[in-house]
């Protein structure tokens, strides 16, 4: 590769940015029996740079509605159709929840009213913390809840990592919670073990558990594996909320 030269660092960063937007709406609609109404919104997003390795977010009554839309897929087998996440609060440090049987999916919450959210890497740790409150949706008769998420990975050895997952969702009249450890192992060239321990209340603690131990041998001639899954009956009662 050539040598690049020249090039010098900005004296300072900008370690603080803050976006506020504010929209006006008209509304005239037989269907809610509202006419001649208008509708005014305001609120911002802050993003404050700890380290160039640690940001803090938040948010308070975010614009969703400007997001691009999903594109539309029929869904003839029967099982959940998973769509990718764009709003831009949820999606840095989304990744870290890419396992097997994921236990958060930040698709189940709607709109908020204001959260706040903690992501980077400190060391051998890396993390994402959030607190979200959701906005009451009274079609789907669903209230208003906190949605609570810790996620910490730690790296190991040379490239073997071990991570942590608790999920809490709160609102008025019940409360679910999820909770995992998860592994990744590389204890040879060609050897891989990876892994979740995975749990939910409230209910009966292994009707709600789970989780799934893999061993794979590969190299660029081969690739075989070995897994074994045992997931409780009830253990996507308390996931699916």
């Amino acid at each position: 590769g050539g040598i690049m030269q020249g090039i010098n660092s900005p004296a300072r960063t900008d370690r603080f940015l803050i976006t506020p937007y504010a929209s006006l709406r008209h509304e005239d609609s037989d269907i809610n029996d509202t006419h001649g109404g208008l509708k005014t919104a305001t609120g911002a997003d802050i993003r404050f740079n700890i380290t160039p390795n640690l940001n803090l977010n938040a948010t308070i009554n975010p614009d969703f509605a400007s997001i691009e839309g999903d594109r539309q897929r029929i869904d003839l087998s029967g099982w959940e159709i998973s769509f990718p996440e764009k709003r831009l609060f949820f999606r840095e440090g989304n990744e870290m929840f890419d396992m097997r049987y994921r236990l958060f999916y930040s698709r189940r919450i709607g709109d908020i009213n204001y959260g706040g959210k903690f992501t980077g890497k400190i060391g051998d740790y890396s993390m994402n913390v959030m607190s979200v409150r959701s906005v009451e949706n009274q079609e789907r008769e669903e209230p208003a809840a906190f949605y609570s998420v810790v996620r910490v990975k730690k790296d190991i050895f040379k490239s073997s990592t071990l991570g942590f997952t608790f999920v809490d969702k709160s609102s008025d009249t019940a409360s679910v919670r999820n909770y995992g450890f998860d592994w990744v192992l590389n204890p040879g060239e060609f050897w891989k073990i990876t892994g979740q321990l995975i749990g939910s209340s409230p209910g009966d603690f292994w009707k709600h558990s789970g989780g799934f131990i893999r061993v794979a041998h590969e190299s660029n001639k081969h690739h075989i594996h070995v897994r074994y899954s045992d997931l409780g009956i009830s253990l996507k009662d308390n996931f699916n909320k």
